[in-house]
Order: C-alpha cells, then sequence, then structure tokens
C-alpha cells in the first residue's frame, strides 16, 4: 500500500484513472475532509481523527501493553506511550511550520521518494533474506544476524 501511495503521488494520473468504484468511496471522504478543514477549529478536528489512524508502532505498543500482567499495566503503558509521542510529533508539527513553502515543497517532493524506500524495505525484510540489518531471518522469537 506504501507503494500504491508513492506511485500516486509520483504520477497522478494514475489516481484520477483509478477504477470507478473508488471513486464512490473516496471522493465522497475527501469533500467531507475539505469541508472540515475548511471551518474554523477543521485543522484541530482532523489532528485528533490523525491520531486513530493506525500505525507500526501503535501496533506495536498494543502487542506489548496486551501481554503486560494486568488491566492496570496495560492501560498505564498505552498512556505513557501516548504521552512519549507528543514532544517528536509537535517538534514536527512546529518545524514545519517554520519551514518556508520552498521547503515545503522540496520536501513534498521527496516524500514519494522514501514511502517507495520504505515500501520496498518491508518487502525485502518480509521476505527474510538473511541480509544482516536489512532482513534478519526470524527463527521462532529470536532475531539471527
Amino acid at each position: 500500500f506504501i507503494l500504491i501511495a508513492a506511485l500516486s503521488r509520483l504520477f497522478p494520473l494514475l489516481s484520477a484513472k483509478a477504477p470507478g468504484w473508488s471513486r464512490y468511496v473516496f471522493n465522497p471522504v475527501q469533500k467531507l475532509l475539505i469541508k472540515v478543514i475548511n471551518k474554523k477549529g477543521g485543522h484541530f478536528l482532523i489532528g485528533i481523527l490523525n491520531g486513530f489512524l493506525p500505525c507500526g508502532f501503535v501496533y506495536l505498543a498494543l502487542a506489548t501493553a496486551v501481554n503486560t500482567s494486568s488491566m492496570v499495566q496495560s492501560s498505564l503503558f498505552m498512556i505513557f506511550f501516548g504521552l512519549g509521542t507528543i514532544p517528536l510529533m509537535l517538534a514536527a508539527t512546529l518545524g514545519i511550520s517554520f519551514a518556508s513553502p520552498v521547503i515545503r515543497r522540496r520536501i513534498n517532493k521527496l516524500l514519494p521518494v522514501f514511502m517507495i524506500i520504505l515500501g520496498l524495505w518491508f518487502i525485502v525484510r518480509g521476505l527474510s533474506l538473511d541480509i544482516p540489518y536489512l532482513s534478519p531471518v526470524l527463527m521462532g522469537d529470536v532475531i539471527c544476524h
């Protein structure tokens, strides 16, 4: 999915020629997001909703929380995980707001390249090719190099 998203950013015509059913799914969502963003406080609401999107680190934290010995420890782990993400997320948000429009455009042009690298890296890791530090072979619960 990361590769598909990157390619659609690099080649916008690919997303314009998406299958007909996808327009029924994505167009209403896109229209709703545009309406929300244009309202006062819209960016805040979108930010809150963005917090509910899953990511690999959240899955890892949830897996760790499930393996704790009690519901209290599990809850505390997730609370501290959430609090621990605030400094980096705040720094990224504030950092980009100080960047000039030229730098933002350059970052947006580089993002698909990083997305392709990340997508390919995940595929290589999943293949367990025994490439040290890139694609280690998994043996049970132990990572072997």
